[in-house]
């Protein structure tokens, strides 16, 4: 997933650019080339007349594939994570195939180095049937994603309008302003845009930072006032491995990343939560309750979790250093940061966001999702009833 902004961004465009050139040049080459032989101006050999075919061919596979990356940078804004991985894994390669594929026949309609072979003559179509065949049953399965995502966001849509029916008649009409611009925005009916760049849904209204000051969130203190207690139990967890299970990220593979589950989109992990009942306990205090996740997130030595964005704006993140070896750190936004044992940091997860663990050891971080301080308390409780529908 490629995001276009500053230089990089600026140097992406201009190679998608430089392909789309070298294709239409080389189609023009081809054109004059074959004018002049046919109104026999020049006795061109077929071999040279097909060259710019030849450069044709690879630059507008570039071409189709870098423009493919650039449209696929947004898609996380729709929910749709899975489509880039899945063109990225399948569908280039196939585009590049089909490339070899059109060469290949070019050289043998050129050279006929098989004119008395039956198999020979059959290899060519039947590679670009099996190609293009592929390619065409794997683009019908994305499209079918497609539309069944469009299906499912009718039927949120749907749904979010009748709880704002319910909430019209329970509060007045000033609560429920930036409620009634989220619902508009949602179904498509806002007269502005989001920013670009924040997957999932935005709530209207809400200041955006990567970095937060602890000091604004007082409970952060009876964590970091409990940190031997906390030390204790989550060290004894991790040395049973009893819980631990590989943590699973749309789109970023297997990295090492493993996670001890308490709380996960509004499901209690009962035998989890009795292995560190103190922990528990903390967390249950959080003002606003728990939303999302609530976790020890474990990452392994030497791996590195790749650049992404969590969905919504409604919730910040907390992370709690409990093991924290040298050479491990944290990106948010444009500033890296390093965790430290005992001390909190938190942040927008909507933002950028990467890890690593340059260690020979684990890293272990409490991770808590809870719900955006600026939120009022009407707000929470309609988010807290879509919250349910998928909407982050």
């Amino acid at each position: 997933m490629r995001e276009l902004h500053g230089i990089n961004g600026l140097r992406y465009v201009a190679a998608i650019m430089f392909f789309q050139l070298l294709s239409f040049g080389s189609v023009l080459t081809f054109c004059v080339l074959y004018s002049l032989k046919v109104n026999n101006l020049f006795d061109w050999p077929d071999r040279i007349i097909s060259l710019p075919l030849f450069i044709l061919y690879p630059s507008l596979a570039a071409a189709i594939g870098l423009f493919w990356e650039a449209v696929a940078g947004n898609l996380f804004r729709l929910g749709l994570l899975s489509l880039p991985t899945t063109h990225r894994r399948i569908l280039f390669p196939l585009l590049f195939l089909c490339v070899i594929v059109a060469i290949l026949s070019h050289l043998f309609l050129m050279l006929r180095p098989f004119d008395n072979s039956t198999y020979a003559r059959m290899l060519i179509p039947a590679s670009v049937v099996l190609t293009l065949g592929t390619a065409t049953l794997v683009s019908l399965r994305m499209l079918k994603r497609v539309l069944d995502a469009v299906g499912k966001k009718r039927r949120r849509n749907s749904e979010l309008g009748l709880r704002l029916k319910d909430f019209r008649d329970r509060f007045d009409g000033a609560s429920l302003q930036r409620i009634e611009d989220f619902v508009s925005l949602e179904t498509g009916r806002a007269a502005f845009n989001p920013p670009a760049l924040i997957r999932g849904a935005v709530f209207p209204g809400l200041s955006s930072k990567a970095w937060y000051d602890i000091s604004e969130f007082a409970w952060t203190a009876a964590l970091e006032a409990r940190y031997e207690m906390i030390k204790a139990e989550v060290t004894a967890m991790a040395q049973s491995r009893a819980g631990l299970e590989q943590y699973s990220y749309p789109g970023l593979g297997d990295n090492n990343w493993q996670s001890f589950m308490f709380f996960k989109e509004g499901k209690r992990f009962v035998e989890n939560c009795a292995r560190c009942p103190e922990t528990t306990k903390l967390l249950e205090t959080i003002p606003g309750g728990l939303r999302r996740e609530a976790m020890i997130s474990l990452l392994g030595s030497g791996a590195r979790i790749p650049a992404h964005r969590d969905s919504g704006n409604q919730l910040l993140t907390c992370h709690f250093g409990l093991v924290i070896p040298r050479g491990c750190g944290i990106r948010v936004g444009g500033e890296s940061r390093l965790w430290q044992e005992g001390k909190c940091l938190i942040f927008d997860t909507s933002y950028e966001h990467e890890a690593w663990n340059d260690s020979e050891e684990t890293r272990i971080v409490l991770l808590v999702d809870f719900w955006h301080p600026e939120l009022t308390e009407v707000e929470r409780q309609f988010l807290e009833q879509v919250e349910g529908l998928g909407y982050w």
